[in-house]
C-alpha cells in the first residue's frame, strides 16, 4: 500500500479549509464560483510543505456537435500524487464534460 503518500495527503486534508468562499463571479450567467487560483492558493502551500507533487494528464478528449452552435466536450484525465521523499505515488482517473459555443466546453 502507499502508506507514506496517504499519510502526507491526510496531513494536507486536515489543514485545507473545508469551505472556500466563492470569489469569482460570472456576470453573463449570474453565478459565483471558486476559481482555479483560489484552489491552488489553498492547496499548493500545503502540498509543498508535505513534499507532495500533484500532476494531472489529459488522456482523452472528444468534441461532439450539439444543438445549433453548442458543442459538447468530454475529457478523461488521470491524476497523480507523488511523495518526493519515498517515491510512492497514488493515481486515479476522472472524467468531465461541458458545453459551449466556443472553446470553453471544459
Amino acid at each position: 500500500m502507499n502508506e507514506k503518500v496517504l499519510k502526507k495527503l491526510h496531513f494536507v486534508q486536515e489543514r485545507v479549509p473545508s469551505y472556500m468562499k466563492k470569489e469569482g463571479f460570472n456576470a453573463f450567467n449570474n453565478y459565483s464560483y471558486t476559481s482555479e487560483r483560489q484552489l491552488k492558493g489553498g492547496f499548493q502551500p500545503l502540498l509543498k510543505e508535505a513534499g507532495i507533487i500533484f500532476k494531472v494528464d489529459v488522456t482523452d478528449q472528444r468534441v461532439e456537435p450539439g444543438d445549433g452552435k453548442m458543442r459538447l466536450t468530454l475529457i478523461t484525465m488521470q491524476y497523480h500524487f507523488f511523495d518526493s521523499e519515498s517515491g510512492e505515488s497514488l493515481e486515479g482517473t476522472f472524467c468531465s464534460q461541458g458545453t459551449d459555443s466556443g472553446d470553453k466546453g471544459i
